[in-house]
């Protein structure tokens, strides 16, 4: 009877919502232990009825965010988030609800916003001092839920341009220790523009030739270990002086972003990645400048129904977020202002992740 009756608790646990999950834990040892479970929040993860959200910063150098529900009803319903201070100004990138920051001095933090905690890593590097400028890319495994760092040389060495291995090093959290991987990677000279993205177990870079200055984006397979380049089509992959490249996530879609930089900020063609195929670039739509409600500094992401979070000017000279709708044209302001143009907005949805550390 005891057993039925504790299955039974245990369902009623998994429908609760995150926040009365979290405080139940302080209730009973039982139900801690079982809350605490990998298999539990593994389960809560799966659970579609999570709502997504997104997380804005509006300074780079302040801690203090705020997090909207990514809804019909936002911008009403917004939430302050205070980050830990342990926590380094650059944001790497979100992955099933985790957020990762690296400050370039061998350390990264693991946060989830949603449960308030962090985890924080030591990154190899240097250890004379110097300044490492090597690329950390981050994203969480959909099959094991293990939050995964890697960080790979931003610069191929030039001296060494016929040896084609590269040494990758990779961190598990489950493991808590990283393992240097030698990958026969190209032989160009590559150089991160610090633009990555992830989509179920692969964790994409927009790079380009050094020697060539050709676009094209690689991606990393958290299961396999495996590094795979992605040929983009020649109106993506050409150096152009005049346009500049970013990569983002459009419903689970890989999107590249092609800005006209003619102008101060021109605009800006939407190219989507169909199902995972390499070969199925195709530019959707194009987001224009300039609207008959002003002009368009930038754009930052993407929520849930495909609309676009983009930076505008207003006569003060303060940048503001908005939500810009492609095809009507039409902007809805989210009432977010800054003096500096230092905008972060990730999409995110809650998770338990980092609750058993």
């Amino acid at each position: 009877m005891s057993n039925y009756i504790f299955e039974i608790q245990t369902e009623i646990i998994k429908r609760l919502p995150m926040k009365s999950l979290v405080q139940f834990r302080s209730v009973l040892k039982q139900w801690k232990s079982l809350i605490d479970s990998s298999q539990l929040i593994a389960e809560y993860q799966q659970n579609t009825r999570l709502q997504q959200h997104l997380l804005v910063r509006t300074d780079f150098f302040k801690y203090d965010c705020v997090s909207f529900l990514d809804n019909d009803t936002y911008p009403h319903q917004k939430v302050s988030i205070t980050v830990p201070e342990s926590v380094p100004n650059q944001i790497v990138g979100c992955s099933q609800g985790l957020f990762c920051f690296y400050d370039f001095h061998n350390a990264a933090v693991i946060w989830n916003p949603s449960i308030r905690k962090s985890v924080d890593v030591v990154v190899p590097g240097p250890f004379d001092g110097r300044f490492d400028n090597d690329n950390v890319g981050f994203g969480v495994c959909p099959r094991t839920l293990d939050p995964i760092l890697v960080k790979i040389p931003t610069e191929y060495p030039i001296k060494n341009l016929d040896n084609t291995t590269w040494v990758v090093d990779v961190f598990r959290l489950s493991l808590g220790v990283w393992k240097s991987l030698c990958m026969d990677l190209p032989t160009w000279c590559i150089t991160s523009t610090c633009s990555q993205v992830v989509i179920d177990k692969f964790i994409y870079w927009h790079v380009f030739e050094r020697m060539s200055g050709y676009n094209l984006i690689i991606s990393f397979d958290m299961i396999s270990e495996e590094f795979t380049e992605i040929r983009l089509p020649d109106s993506l992959s050409g150096g152009n002086d005049d346009t500049d490249m970013y990569i983002c996530k459009l419903k689970e879609s890989l999107v590249v972003l092609q800005v006209d930089q003619t102008e101060f900020y021109g605009d800006c063609g939407v190219w989507m990645m169909d199902n995972g195929d390499p070969k199925s670039f195709e530019n959707i739509y194009s987001i224009k400048s300039n609207i008959p409600d002003g002009s368009i500094q930038n754009v930052l992401e993407f929520n849930r129904n495909g609309e676009v979070i983009v930076v505008m000017t207003n006569e003060e000279k303060e940048h503001e977020l908005f939500v810009y709708e492609p095809i009507s044209q039409h902007v809805n302001h989210l009432g977010i202002s800054a003096k500096r143009p230092s905008f972060f907005v990730g999409s995110y949805t809650g998770t338990l992740l980092l609750l058993d550390h």
